[in-house]
């Protein structure tokens, strides 16, 4: 599979998003990636996270986008965790946590990032995105 086949994979699965880390991993340069975006093939949404041309703006775009920006250890969170499971209407700011002892910095209306240890026994994953567990989702919205 050639690098750029392997991007568009990785986009479809994720509304259009992919991180740099994931395209490099995919076999794309540096270089390739810049050119992309200088080409408007790809938008940059986030330091590091960018959105195809013919992808559009979604509210699961913005989810994925968050959570690859956070890096390892992401998690989706409250209210953005309900949303996900169509609990409550899907709105931003999504919320993303990361590990207590990392420092995330960003300046986004979008997107919230909380310094919060979500242990694995309160994770799983739901529509490819990683969340807390319907339980921890329910004990997190109801606070």
């Amino acid at each position: 599979m050639s690098p750029t086949t392997g991007c568009r994979a990785i986009m479809r699965r994720q509304a259009g998003v992919i991180g740099r880390q994931q395209a490099l991993a995919a076999g794309l340069t540096r270089h390739q990636v810049a050119q992309l975006v200088d080409t408007n093939a790809w938008s940059r949404l986030l330091p590091g996270v960018y959105l195809a041309a013919e992808a559009p703006l979604t509210w699961q775009a913005w989810a994925f986008a968050a959570v690859l920006f956070a890096g390892p250890g992401a998690v989706l969170v409250g209210p953005t965790a309900a949303a996900l499971r169509e609990w409550t209407p899907r709105e931003l700011p999504i919320q993303v946590a990361v590990p207590a002892q990392r420092r995330v910095r960003l300046h986004s209306t979008a997107i919230t990032v909380l310094r919060l240890d979500v242990p694995p026994d309160d994770r799983v994953t739901v529509a490819g995105l990683p969340t807390t567990t319907r339980l921890r989702t329910a004990v997190d919205v109801a606070h």
